[in-house]
């Protein structure tokens, strides 16, 4: 027993054989009960651990924590949502992720808030997943609408997703940028984040001042907007029709390609035309030294020329139309179908012959540009009597009285077919018989012919 640390029970090789066996037990019924005592006692102690470890963990997950639960459907979690990610409400916390469950298409996730948060939340409230950093881990954002409900947010109610162009075009992207900032090594961009950190650091006011400058860029051009998306669609129209000439485009360069060789190869023939430019060149010199004056007497003679050129330009356009619409009748007059002159055959006066005093030329002419009808006369010639001093027998006298017309010569514009029938059947049974004809098939040509002749007049064409 003295070598023990502790005293164990055991046969001291001693009997007692008193009757009163109440006063002391049996030495091996005490070592039962102790070794029981002790196992109990570890099992309480393994208990209690059990317990608090427990109780921690509960206390951690906030079993306890009265909340609201609901849920959310997504259509997508990713791999930066997992629980408990923050609730957050304009950057509040107001909750936490319990749980995510996948639906195959999508993924319900179990939202438990703080009631005392709720008042703040309408029932018609939408969510958003957002990253809290570009690297870091996602956070469901509940996101107020325009127009809140009245109703609050309860026990069980379901949320969706802000399906608005703002929040698509933010999560678009977002996984765009995800792809990329997979493929980029991390020491790179910490380097880069680091020299960006150094540059704007201690520039802030300076940054400031630049964004409100562009702000108030962006302001100015802001009424120009409609005006340059008109100026890109009209852009995009001529990259389409450009689109449509590139063939000839390319044929052009192909071409021009085609001239720079022939311009390399008849080097030495260039070189040679633009050296005999240079003696052009001294006898272009040599000749306007030699005619400067005559060149400058010639510039102020012509100038009156050139005046009178000026005055009558508006005439021009209609005198070369007419002249072009006359094509048609000079080929139908000179043959056509049937070759020969066609022609319009009146008998018209005499015109007298030159009277002294009279007649004497004169230019008091000093009209303006008239076009008279060209390039589309109508009806007969206009008659046009010029301040010549010549009398014509058909205008007005620009001197004098005319003479009075021969009472035997028929008026102006008198026709074979206008004659009194007496007198055609007349010249009709003469010449008929002459031309072989009978005398109602006598041409019309023939009276004009045959009548101013029998009555011992002139004939005269016009």
């Amino acid at each position: 027993q003295r070598r023990r640390l502790l005293p164990v029970a055991r046969h001291l090789g001693r009997d007692h054989d008193r009757t009163n066996s109440r006063l002391m037990a049996p030495p091996l019924a005490l070592g039962r009960a102790a070794t029981a005592r002790r196992r109990l006692s570890g099992i309480a102690f393994l208990l209690v651990i059990a317990a608090l470890i427990g109780l921690t963990v509960a206390i951690y997950q906030k079993a306890f924590t009265p909340v609201v639960n609901v849920t959310l459907e997504a259509d997508r979690a990713g791999n930066q949502l997992s629980a408990p990610a923050d609730v957050k409400l304009r950057g509040l916390i107001v909750g936490e992720v319990r749980q995510i469950t996948s639906t195959g298409g999508g993924a319900m996730l179990d939202l438990a808030l703080d009631p005392e948060q709720m008042e703040l939340i309408p029932a018609n409230v939408q969510a958003q997943l957002v990253p809290k950093t570009l690297f870091g881990e996602k956070y469901v954002s509940l996101v107020i609408p325009e127009d809140p409900a009245g109703e609050r947010l309860a026990e069980g109610d379901v949320i969706g997703m802000d399906r608005s162009e703002t929040a698509r075009e933010t999560e678009q992207a977002l996984n765009n940028l995800l792809p990329l900032l997979q493929t980029l090594r991390p020491q790179d961009v910490s380097v880069t984040l680091n020299a960006v950190s150094g540059a704007l650091r201690g520039r802030g006011n300076r940054l400031g001042e630049n964004l409100v400058l562009v702000d108030d860029y962006l302001k100015g051009i802001n009424p120009s907007v409609p005006a340059l998306g008109e100026n890109f669609r009209g852009l995009a129209d001529l990259a389409d029709t450009l689109d449509q000439a590139s063939p000839d485009l390319l044929e052009v360069l192909d071409n021009l390609s085609f001239v720079n060789r022939s311009l390399v190869e008849q080097e030495q023939a260039l070189s040679t035309f633009l050296t005999s430019t240079t003696g052009v060149a001294g006898e272009t010199d040599r000749f306007l030294r030699d005619n400067e004056s005559r060149l400058v007497t010639l510039a102020a003679d012509s100038r009156p020329v050139l005046e009178t050129f000026a005055r009558y330009a508006p005439q021009f356009p209609c005198l070369a139309q007419g002249l072009a619409a006359s094509n048609g009748f000079i080929g139908d007059a000179f043959g056509g179908l049937q070759p020969g002159l066609h022609i319009t055959l009146e008998l018209v006066d005499a015109r007298p012959g030159f009277r002294p005093g009279q007649d004497e030329p004169a230019y008091k002419e000093d009209r303006g540009p008239d076009c008279v009808d060209l390039p589309n006369p109508e009806g007969q010639e206009p008659d046009v009597n010029l301040q010549d001093g010549f009398n014509d027998a058909n205008g007005p006298d620009d001197s004098s009285t005319p003479e009075e017309a021969s009472p035997s010569l028929p008026a102006p514009g008198l026709r074979a077919n206008s004659l009194p029938m007496s007198q055609r059947e007349v010249m009709g049974s003469v010449l008929g018989p002459v031309m072989g004809v009978p005398a109602d098939e006598v041409p019309d040509l023939a009276y004009l012919l045959f009548g101013p002749m029998a009555r011992g007049t002139q004939v005269g064409l016009s």
